[in-house]
């Protein structure tokens, strides 16, 4: 056998770019690789993850892969584990079972380097604290599936083999504990005794099969670490699963409460899933006793080689092990699965850790199905099913989240946004993708869906940002489904996702200094999308001048309009590019390049320095920048320049009562305050202005670099009450969004510090306004929590609306 070696950076480079050529053909191109040779503890051979960007010639965007390099001793042992993950994965029979392996990608030889798919997925040992059913089925079935599967490795193991094993252990425990000896002596004669016959019919066995090896995707099992697999018994994988299963019920009792009943409900679904015949369970309590002895051995071994920490308790785990070794009978409380829980450790195993703060999603009748298609884990697997790949591609989805739900719109109208976490196991391309469902509640969806399937060959998206079929339906929901970057009302997305945009070039290349610049390299990438409204992509060429044969990078960002807003946008920008600090205004906007107005997309500068936010969020004094940014507000609100939309009192009102609608609805233990506030807000707010305001003005819309401000995203810009902008940034602030890990003490200083500031540069007499304004900047914040699905929303509104009651109180 060869010491274990690894590959050098340049080696690297060279060996992972050629793997990528084997894999998604010769055009493609490493772009960017960077390693973790410390990702994961588990294992005797040396690991290591590489993480990839890369770049096919037909494709604008950069694709991500994540891989892993397994170096082994020997070549013959690399090239065993990659036979068997092969025909696991090409077997028929681990289709639908809930089983999913990597996917071997190469060897490489000189190293005996076994390239594998990085597989994502919550180890089994935290997740099964929250899923514990769950979990213990789908472990279950998939351990049945993998033994049924007709998969040949040369190894065999037996109950000899385990024995010759535990031979030498058992000399080490009696050293280690000569009083217990002569019982340990005992017992291991009575397993020799009792030792069964391997079975006839030999099965594919793992050989570690247990929480340390595997991962919990979205209802699915990942198994990962095939060193030991061999055939042999059942029993065998059987037995060491439930050893580690108790394991975990004696040291984090709270993660697995009660074995007693874990033992049976994990052996029922293998038994449910198992296609032989059931002499298997006569062996399972052998192999079970005979591999207790073996941990015990590993823990004492731990204790001894190990420094202090943690001693006392890897003590305490082994007496209670070899208990039950020496005593398989006895039922004590240990044997049921450890001490009894504190009532907090009760609290957290029979009600899950913060399920939305015990608050469920809304119902509504008139569109029973939202609460089935507001659960993700649920969509998860509608999407599973009713997804369709294009042609000749395979996807997997690993994960479905919550993205946007825009509930009650149009009526009983709902439009919910997912973000999927999808791969491409042939490849190990990961990435996010969106999907909108769309539930109505006059069964409107199916007669859409005609609509929209002859619609799609019109809208010309390239095959190559297709990954799904563009739109679906799911007849059990009603609901119809558009995969990005189809969308129904965006119908220039897909054309500029696929790169339509080359003609803004000239102009992006016009901001090079002189030369005969030509783009080598384009990459388009999306920032942010939200469904029928908008998309932001980044858009980055790649240029070389022919003089000098100089490489330049240029940047800038796209938006994707539904209608002409872009165009007024455009215009809006156009008459401000002269502020900023070297103009006669104390800020700045972002500058335009050019309006499409065919592809309804408006071309921008990238904005200088860093967001509000992520000052916010990481700087423990952002008082000076606040000053500049309320300055600059203030600025802004008395400025004068040509802006055409209007944006009344009534308009405003109406975006109050919609946002306390919702509120309601969502949150009713809240419905009386929110009641309170809205009437508060429509009774008592008079006509201001009109003057120019952003009408979007958020933390993450506002850029500060050496003491200069810039705005971004105008497109909410109008004539109206120049305090809802300034109320709208103070909402946002206290409301903390998007700065959950920022201590509520902190924004709320920061809040008033901008409130303070900014009624020092505009006249006295705004100020009897601006708490009703608040108050409804407030109601709005906690209606955009809602549709966002943060985490806790229940409890994030609850806080909002306490702040809302504040501001009408003054």
């Amino acid at each position: 056998m060869n010491p274990i070696t690894t590959l050098e950076p340049e080696d690297t480079w060279a060996v992972l770019r050629g793997v990528l050529r084997e894999v998604c053909g010769t055009d493609a191109n490493l772009e960017r690789l960077t390693s973790d040779a410390q990702f994961t503890e588990h294992g005797k051979q040396r690991v290591v993850r590489y993480d990839l960007e890369a770049r096919a010639a037909e494709l604008p965007y950069i694709q991500h892969y994540q891989w892993v390099g397994k170096y082994y001793e020997s070549g013959e042992d690399a090239l065993r584990i990659a036979a068997v993950l092969r025909d696991i994965g090409a077997n028929e029979g681990s289709r639908g079972t809930g089983l999913t392996v990597p996917t071997v990608l190469s060897y490489h030889a000189p190293l005996h380097l076994l390239l594998l798919t990085y597989e994502s997925g919550e180890p089994v040992s935290s997740a099964i604290a929250q899923d514990t059913g769950a979990i213990l089925a789908a472990m279950g079935g998939a351990l049945a599936a993998l033994h049924a599967m007709p998969v040949y490795t040369p190894a065999i193991t037996s109950p000899e083999t385990l024995l010759a094993d535990l031979r030498p252990r058992l000399e080490d425990l009696c050293a280690w504990r000569p009083c217990e000896a002569p019982s340990l002596r005992r017992a291991f004669a009575q397993i020799m005794d009792e030792a069964p016959r391997l079975p006839l019919h030999l099965s594919f066995v793992h050989g570690d099969f247990g929480p340390a090896n595997l991962l919990w995707r979205g209802g699915e099992i990942v198994v990962l670490d095939f060193d030991k697999c061999a055939r042999g018994d059942p029993a065998l994988d059987l037995g060491n699963l439930l050893v580690q299963l108790r394991r975990i019920t004696i040291r984090k009792p709270w993660k697995l409460r009660d074995f007693g009943s874990v033992r049976p409900a994990l052996l029922d679904a293998y038994r449910r899933r198992c296609t032989s015949d059931h002499s298997w369970e006569n062996r399972v309590a052998w192999y079970e006793r005979a591999i207790l002895l073996r941990k015990v051995h590993r823990l004492l071994r731990e204790d001894r080689n190990k420094n202090p920490d943690g001693s006392v308790e890897r003590n305490a785990e082994a007496d209670q092990l070899m208990g039950l070794f020496l005593n398989p009978s006895v039922q004590s409380g240990v044997a049921a699965g450890g001490p009894p829980l504190s009532p907090v450790e009760s609290m957290v195993t029979e009600r899950g850790l913060y399920q939305n703060g015990g608050v469920g999603f809304p119902v509504d009748h008139e569109v029973p199905q939202l609460s089935v298609a507001s659960n993700p884990q649920f969509m998860l697997e509608v999407f599973r099913r009713h997804l369709k790949a294009v042609p000749g591609k395979d996807y997997r989805i690993h994960d479905c989240v919550a993205f946007r739900f825009r509930c009650r719109q149009s009526g009983s109208r709902h439009v919910l946004q997912y973000t999927l976490r999808v791969a491409e196991p042939s490849t190990g391309r990961r990435w996010d993708q969106w999907v909108t469902g769309v539930l109505y509640a006059d069964g409107e969806a199916s007669r859409r869906w005609e609509e929209m399937k002859a619609e799609v060959p019109e809208r010309q998206i390239p095959k190559s940002c297709l990954t799904f079929e563009p739109v679906g339906f799911i007849p059990s929901l009603q609901m119809l489904v558009e995969v990005y970057p189809y969308d129904r009302k965006l119908r220039t997305l897909g054309s500029v996702v696929g790169g339509a945009v080359q003609g803004i070039e000239p102009s992006l290349l016009g901001r090079l200094r002189p030369g005969e610049w030509r783009v080598e390299q384009r990459t388009i990438e999306p920032t942010r999308y939200r469904t029928e409204f908008g998309a932001a992509l980044r858009y980055v060429i790649r240029a070389r001048d022919a003089v000098s044969a100089r490489s330049e990078e240029v940047r800038c960002y796209l938006k994707v309009y539904r209608n002409d807003r872009g165009a007024e946008t455009f215009r809006i920008l156009q008459s401000l590019s002269g502020s900023g600090p070297d103009g006669r205004r104390p800020y700045s906007t972002v500058k335009p390049i050019v309006y499409v107005d065919e592809l309804r997309t408006l071309a921008l500068e990238e904005a200088l320095g860093v967001s509000l936010t992520q000052i916010l969020a990481t700087n423990p004094d952002p008082s000076d920048e606040l000053r500049l940014v309320a300055r600059a507000v203030a600025a802004f609100n008395q400025d004068e320049f040509p802006i055409k939309r209007h944006y009344s009192l009534a308009d405003q009102l109406v975006e109050v009562e919609k946002a306390s609608a919702l509120v309601q609805w969502a949150c009713p233990q809240v419905r009386e305050a929110v009641q309170v506030i809205s009437d508060a807000v429509t009774g008592g707010l008079d006509e201001g202005g009109p003057a120019p305001i952003h009408g979007d003005l958020k933390p993450d819309h506002i850029f500060l670099s050496n003491g200069n401000v810039t705005f971004i995203d105008l497109d909410w810009a109008a004539l109206a009450d120049p305090l809802l902008d300034p109320a709208q940034l103070f909402a946002y602030i206290t409301g903390r969004v998007g700065l959950d890990s920022t201590p509520m003490t902190h924004t709320e200083v920061a809040g008033a510090t901008f409130v303070e500031e900014y009624f020092r540069f505009v006249p006295n007499s705004w100020r009897q306004r601006f708490s009703l304004h608040c108050a409804g900047a407030l109601l709005e914040v906690a209606a955009g929590i809602f549709r966002r699905q943060e985490s806790r929303w229940p409890e994030k509104i609850i806080r909002v609306i306490e702040a809302a009651q504040l501001e009408i109180s003054k």
